[in-house]
């Protein structure tokens, strides 16, 4: 299938050492031997079920008759075409995606006879309520410097559709990368950028205080989950650096705040967590991938804040609580 949103085509040498491993003990174990845990098989693409299938029932789609993926996506899957904004937010363009099940009974089905499917509902565990029930969108609108910036790049994305750039200078890719870093802060483009009272981070600083101050008498903790503007060597600007500066500077102490990066071995991230459950700690701050999956740290908890969004719904749903 060619020219489909939503299908990878560059391919993973991890996936693929994966699959031979797999292929391997199935071989020795008639087919058995295997086991997959995982909360959320399906966390970006709807071809992820057939990677899953393709691991452990290889044999089984052989036997229906399915020997790749587009023989699969004929029988489960459906192409539609459907108008969507353009990357550079300056108008609408057809696109054709990959997204829609079909037969979906049969693949339930044939799913089940490896997967045991657990429900969130089905499972006793207790989960913190949303404050108010809902998540909390906080709008910051962007500066003149943040404006202008991005008519540049909505200009180079059309040289871009245009084919007068050559993709080794520039590409849409590397647009959507830099305008990523410039919504959530211009210094991380510019260090030199002008700064903006009303930005994005400075809203965040005055929520995590607002919410730090609200929660003193029972040492109410918070997390701050950022991907991009990460601590280290060298940087001009950091989202975290800012963060931790500015906060200190409203007049918490700098001993109550961390970063989950400083946790270099599996002892200091326990002793970190331990730190935040108990209060000590009360405001942490990591990326998604370091503070998401497996982190235990809500005993305190009163919110959660997000400065950019992650790429995968998952990555909010199996966020550590649900607050906001």
């Amino acid at each position: 299938m060619n020219n489909v949103a939503g299908l990878g085509s560059s391919g993973s040498q991890r996936a693929m050492d994966m699959r031979m491993k797999i292929q391997y003990i199935n071989e020795k174990n008639q087919g058995r031997g295997v086991i997959m845990a995982t909360g959320t098989p399906l966390s970006n693409s709807m071809v992820e079920l057939y990677v899953m299938q393709l691991y452990l029932q290889e044999r089984r789609l052989h036997e229906k008759g399915i020997y790749h993926f587009d023989a699969w996506a004929s029988v489960f899957g459906e192409v539609t075409s459907s108008l969507e904004l353009a990357p550079e937010g300056t108008g609408y363009r057809m696109r054709t995606r990959f997204n829609k099940f079909i037969n979906l009974p049969e693949l339930i089905h044939l799913f089940k006879e490896v997967a045991d499917i657990i429900l969130p509902d089905m499972l006793d565990i207790k989960r913190p309520e949303l404050k108010d029930g809902k998540y909390k969108i906080v709008v910051s609108e962007a500066s003149d410097y943040v404006k202008e910036r991005m008519q540049e790049m909505v200009k180079r994305a059309e040289a871009i559709h245009r084919g007068a750039v050559d993709p080794k200078d520039d590409n849409m890719l590397r647009i959507t990368g830099e305008a990523r870093l410039l919504g959530t802060d211009p210094r991380l483009l510019d260090s030199h950028a002008p700064v903006d009272t009303d930005s994005k981070l400075n809203k965040a600083v005055e929520n995590i205080y607002q919410e730090y101050v609200q929660s003193q008498e029972q040492k109410g903790t918070q997390i701050v989950f950022s991907d991009i503007g990460t601590p280290g060597p060298g940087k001009p600007f950091t989202v975290y650096d800012y963060l931790k500066h500015e906060l200190i500077a409203k007049g918490i102490p700098e001993e109550e705040i961390c970063f989950i990066h400083d946790a270099k071995t599996d002892e200091q991230r326990d002793r970190m967590f331990s730190d935040v459950r108990a209060g000590r700690k009360r405001i942490i701050i990591g990326s998604t991938e370091k503070l998401g999956v497996g982190t235990n740290i809500q005993t305190r908890m009163v919110a959660a804040h997000h400065i950019d969004c992650p790429w995968k719904p998952s990555d909010i749903e199996r966020a550590p609580v649900k607050a906001s």
